[in-house]
C-alpha cells in the first residue's frame, strides 16, 4: 500500500486507500507507539493542526463524536490561509472542501479540518507560486473517489509543488494540508523515524485491516 515517488527534487511516501477493503479513522492518540499498537494497523500518518496536543485546531470528529466544533473565525498561519478546508468520512464516503462547503451527508465518523486546501475541484490554491523557497517537509490528504483516498507525507518541498502532487502525480482532484515539518507516515511496512517516534500529535489518521 506504501509507495515511494520521487516529486519535484524530494521523496514522499504515498499510501493509496481503499475504502471497500480497509477501515479508516481518525484517533485522538499523542504517540507513534501508541498507532503501532493498534491491531490490524496497515498505515497512518499524523492529522491536523493543534494548539496542543490535547487541543486540536478546528473541526474534529473521532469515532462519530465532535470533540471541536468547525472553526469559522480568521487568523493567521498556514490554518488561516483562505481557502482552507476539512477531510471527512460520512454515510457517502470521503469528502475534501473548503470550511464553507462543509456539508455532510448522514453521521460524521471522522473529521479533522486544517489548512490551506491544496486543491479544490482541480485548481490549486491560488496562493501558491511555484518558485515559493518555503521548502519544508509536509503531509496530506487527498479524495480521489467515493472509494479511494491517498495519503502522503514528503520531504521538504513548497505548497506548489505538494498540491501537483496531489492533482498530476496521485489524481486527487480534492486535497488538504495537514501538517508541516512534524510530518509522518508509518505502518509495518515502513517504520516511523525516529523524530517522529519521540513527538507528540494530537491525532492520527489510521487505516486498519478489516
Amino acid at each position: 500500500m506504501i509507495t515511494t515517488v520521487p516529486h519535484a527534487g524530494t521523496t514522499c511516501q504515498v499510501a493509496t486507500v481503499d475504502l471497500r477493503t480497509t477501515d479508516l479513522s481518525l484517533v485522538a492518540l499523542h504517540h507513534v507507539g501508541e498507532v503501532e499498537a493498534l491491531p490490524g494497523l496497515v498505515v497512518a500518518t499524523n492529522g491536523g493542526l493543534y494548539h496542543s496536543p490535547e487541543v486540536p485546531v478546528g473541526w474534529t470528529v473521532v469515532d462519530g463524536v465532535q470533540t471541536r466544533p468547525i472553526e469559522r473565525g480568521e487568523g493567521v498561519g498556514n490554518f488561516f490561509l483562505t481557502p482552507n478546508g476539512a477531510f471527512w468520512l460520512d454515510a457517502a464516503g470521503p469528502h475534501v472542501a473548503r470550511t464553507e462547503a462543509i456539508a455532510a451527508t448522514g453521521k460524521v465518523r471522522a473529521a479533522t479540518q486544517s489548512g490551506p486546501l491544496l486543491v479544490e475541484r482541480g485548481a490549486l490554491h491560488p496562493a501558491f507560486l511555484p518558485a515559493s523557497d518555503s521548502a519544508k517537509a509536509r503531509n496530506g490528504v487527498g479524495r480521489v473517489d467515493e472509494h479511494t483516498v491517498v495519503l502522503a507525507s514528503c520531504g521538504p518541498l513548497n505548497f506548489h509543488a505538494f498540491a501537483t502532487l496531489f492533482r498530476d502525480v496521485l489524481h486527487a482532484p480534492d486535497a488538504l494540508f495537514l501538517d508541516g515539518s512534524i510530518s509522518t507516515l508509518f505502518g509495518p511496512s515502513l517504520p516511523p523515524t525516529p523524530a517522529a517516534r519521540a513527538g507528540a500529535y494530537a491525532t492520527f489518521l489510521v487505516v486498519t485491516r478489516r
